[in-house]
């Protein structure tokens, strides 16, 4: 890059080329300043302030994924803390004036109560653990404890009722206009909802990436997770009993378990004690492989170091709460209990386990947001799922004019409805499941 007389910066080869040459390191100590220039080629005095600038640092992608990151973790603690003073005090947007003085009371009364609580519980605890000195101690920790929670929930609740009258004008323009509260973003928002709109924007085009509606046995939408490498183990025989390899992962484990339990199933074998007892030996089976901590213990030391802490367990009750709601996927979604964990959730599980011991790590408050959202977003893509199939199976029935409803009604009912009904009653705790959906919808 070089400067004319007239003071505009043209391009020169030469100056590209010997600028390539220079490395990172020797980019960053360059001095523009004391650069000269010939005689006639004296830069404007713009792009000298700009040539003598400091030069810029150079992008390092990794610091800036940990600053990113420390970000998170950061606004992550922060959240953790407003999410505890919420348990107590009511520190949420009000609405208007009626919402605010009402959160503003519930306050005070909180800090009030947790306070006169405080006077009595702790002089108690004090005396049983120290006797007299502790019930000293006790009384003044817990006068301490009621003025600070008498004082926090006078100012929280007065804020909260300050807050209310602030936003009440702005409440009876959005009213006027139609507009809705949403109580759990405390926002106001048109009085609209569209299911294809919200399909489209949580399923996507794939219909969601995290569950599929061709899953079975509760595996719908189970990753398959990361690939296990193949390593030797010091017993095979669980693993030959479900039919899978040492190195399966977690959702190939659920699928070789469906169908090894579902062809010995007690149902289907009646009268036949050597398929239950094998039926009562896959379960075990997976039991201990379908847990990562047993899995490792097991592939380390061998079966009896696995299984003799496994709690037992009616095998038909361990298949019907796995499995046995697959079946209803369609109007409930995947249960809870049927979902798999991923790998932050059991972190978590492990570091409150771990958080009573003095070398435990402490709980990581950004793995638990990253939770929290992903279990968040799997509860809204369970429940746009649910009302997008329940909308094409009603849509026969919906929008015909009156004439034809009865009529259209009636015929959905004898191709449909009653051969859905008696095909989910088959299933395992197929009528106590069909009696709580049919509750719950009505109500």
């Amino acid at each position: 890059m070089a400067a004319s007389a007239s003071g505009d910066l043209r391009y020169s080869p030469a100056a590209s080329g010997a600028a390539s040459d220079l490395s990172g390191e020797a980019f960053a100590q360059h001095d523009p300043a004391a650069e000269e220039f010939p005689a006639g080629h004296q830069p404007h005095s713009l792009s000298k302030q700009l040539l003598c600038a400091q030069p810029l640092a150079v992008y390092d992608p990794k610091e800036a994924a940990r600053r990113e990151e420390q970000t998170a973790r950061e606004q992550a603690e922060l959240n953790m803390i407003k999410a505890a003073v919420g348990s107590v005090f009511s520190v949420r947007k009000p609405r208007d004036c009626v919402a605010g003085t009402s959160s503003g009371l519930k306050t005070m009364a909180r800090g009030v109560g947790i306070g006169f609580a405080s006077l009595v519980v702790q002089p108690y605890i004090g005396a049983k653990s120290s006797g007299a000195k502790g019930f000293m101690k006790g009384i003044g920790s817990g006068v301490a404890t009621c003025a600070a929670t008498t004082v926090a929930g006078t100012v929280i609740g007065s804020g909260q009722i300050v807050r209310g009258l602030v936003n009440t004008p702005g409440a009876i323009v959005q009213k006027a206009r139609g507009q809705v509260w949403n109580s759990e973003l405390r926002t106001w928002e048109k009085d609209w909802y569209s299911l294809p709109e919200e399909a489209a924007e949580v399923l996507g085009a794939n219909g969601g990436s995290s569950s599929s509606s061709a899953g079975f046995g509760g595996d719908a939408g189970a990753s398959e997770g990361p690939k296990r490498l193949a390593r030797k183990v010091a017993d095979t025989e669980l693993y030959d009993l479900l039919g899978a390899k040492p190195e399966a992962t977690e959702a190939e484990l659920r699928r070789a378990f469906y169908k090894k339990s579902l062809a010995l199933h007690p149902d289907k074998n009646p009268d036949n004690p050597e398929a239950t007892a094998q039926f009562q030996a896959v379960t075990d089976a997976y039991r201990v492989l379908g847990d990562e901590g047993r899995r490792r213990v097991y592939d380390e030391h061998g079966k009896d170091s696995s299984a003799s802490a496994l709690p037992k367990i009616e095998p038909m009750v361990f298949f019907a709460a796995l499995f046995g709601t697959h079946h209803f996927e369609t109007y409930i979604g995947r249960l809870r209990l049927a979902q798999d964990i991923d790998g932050d959730l059991q972190s978590i599980i492990r570091d409150i386990v771990a958080v009573e011991d003095e070398e435990g790590p402490q709980l990581d408050a950004l793995k638990v947001s990253r939770a929290y959202q992903r279990m968040k977003a799997l509860e809204r893509e369970r429940q746009v799922k649910c009302a997008v199939t329940l909308a094409e199976r009603l849509q026969p029935v919906v929008g015909l004019p009156e004439t034809e409803r009865e009529a259209a009604f009636q015929k959905w009912e004898a191709d449909f409805a009653r051969s859905e009904a008696s095909h989910l009653a088959q299933a395992p705790v197929g009528p106590e499941m069909l009696y709580l959906i049919g509750w719950m919808y009505i109500n």
